[in-house]
């Protein structure tokens, strides 16, 4: 298997947030196999202005932006800014920075470069032998390597790390904006045979000052975005005309690149299109997606997500050879089933992963920027 260019610090980190007293610093933890990317042009919002809530105060000409633009940045201002443009700006822009500082300058020391690179070598050979050995610490029949990670004036710096006190987590006194931890503990299961192993990590990073309460309002209204209708398919010349350019512009833009959405799909679709539009053009440039959204709610009002998208190798391989390699040579290693259900058992959202036919599905239920049990 072909490695893709990048940092060995440089992989997806999956996290699962933990609610505590809104005025702290909030943190982060998740368990998985930590593997670290970001993708910073996410964060960028649209040139030519930045959202303002509705009946909020003018904060200046630099944050006022049409509705079409700030709709979909919205969620994003509340929930890091509860609301407040002026402090979600401050806070995304300090995050940005911070993203900056591990893209463009990591400082390693020699455990952990060396740890991290020869990580990398085994998982992608999928050699899980060579991965355990490589782990240089014992705790009972566990192999384990911790490390820490935390921001300098103009880096972002891992060491290896000494000591329980300083990983990061909901009670830890280490917890600033992006301060972080890793654990990765990994086991031989004997019963088995030489090529079972149980591996685990335990892992905390620093956000910030944000309020669980804003964050799940941010949620809500993302989520209300799947909900709000377009346009009749055969509008009149003033309904058009009272469609906003920016909104139109984008929905030409999807009706060429991606032809099989319907008109609900490309209402979405443009929204988001209209705040990010970097982004947008990336993600249209290296993938399809073929529906979004039911064109009709159903009779008792809930909208039906069927988000199905996928990568489209002939379309980068010209651009993004490597990575485009890469994923071929996954074939059908893995072929993932994720449910969500709510504290009754009952389904709220199942997303779909299909590396053979490199596929993504999501289906979901939602009425009133909630999701519902299907």
């Amino acid at each position: 298997m072909r490695r893709v260019g990048g940092s060995p610090g440089s992989r997806l980190l999956f996290l699962r947030s933990r609610a505590e007293d809104p005025r702290a610093s909030t943190v982060l933890s998740g368990r998985g196999l930590f593997v670290c990317a970001v993708l910073a042009a996410l964060l960028a919002p649209a040139s030519g202005g930045l959202p303002v809530a509705e009946g909020q105060p003018r904060l200046g000409d630099e944050l006022v932006a049409p509705p079409a633009v700030w709709r979909a940045f919205r969620p994003l201002v509340l929930a890091t800014g509860d609301g407040d443009a002026a402090r979600a700006v401050s806070y995304l822009r300090e995050g940005t920075a911070l993203l900056r500082k591990a893209e463009g300058k990591l400082e390693r020391d020699a455990a952990t470069l060396a740890f991290q690179t020869r990580a990398v070598d085994s998982l992608e050979d999928f050699d899980l032998k060579a991965f355990f050995q490589l782990l240089p610490k014992r705790d009972g029949p566990f192999r384990y390597f911790a490390f820490e990670g935390a921001p300098t004036r103009s880096a972002y710096r891992f060491r290896e790390l000494e000591s329980a006190a300083a990983e990061v987590n909901a009670t830890s006194a280490r917890r600033g904006f992006g301060d972080s931890s890793s654990v990765v503990r990994m086991r031989h299961l004997e019963a088995k045979d030489d090529k079972h192993y149980l591996l685990s990590w335990r892992g905390g990073v620093g956000v910030g000052p944000l309020a669980f309460a804003s964050i799940v309002a941010g949620v809500h209204d993302a989520l209300a975005l799947l909900e709000e209708r377009a346009a009749p398919a055969q509008p009149t010349k003033q309904a058009s005309d009272a469609v906003p350019l920016l909104l139109r512009t984008a929905d030409a833009q999807l009706k060429k690149s991606q032809p099989s959405l319907g008109l609900e799909d490309r209402r979405v679709l443009a929204a988001a299109w209209a705040s990010f539009p970097t982004s947008a053009a990336l993600l249209t440039s290296v993938g399809r997606t073929d529906d979004v959204v039911d064109e009709l709610p159903r009779a008792d009002g809930v909208t039906r997500v069927s988000w199905n998208s996928r990568w489209d190798a002939a379309r980068t391989r010209e651009s993004y050879p490597d990575l485009t390699d890469f994923f071929h040579d996954l074939g059908n290693l893995a072929e993932a089933r994720i449910k969500l259900t709510d504290a009754h058992g009952l389904t709220l959202a199942v997303v779909q992963l299909d590396s053979e036919h490199m596929r993504a599905r999501v289906v979901a239920f939602v009425k009133d920027g909630k999701l519902v049990p299907s």
